[in-house]
């Protein structure tokens, strides 16, 4: 199933609010580390 233009234009922003930062923090977390951080929160 193709994505529309709308939802292509969604994940794109979505990308560009992504902080590296954290990212790189989240990726040194352990599975129950992370577990303990809860949930994505958009």
């Amino acid at each position: 199933m193709a994505l529309t233009d709308k939802q292509e234009r969604e994940i794109a922003g979505a990308l560009r609010d992504v902080d590296p930062a954290q990212i790189s923090v989240t990726r040194n977390l352990t599975t129950a580390q992370r577990t303990r951080q809860g949930p994505l929160r958009i």
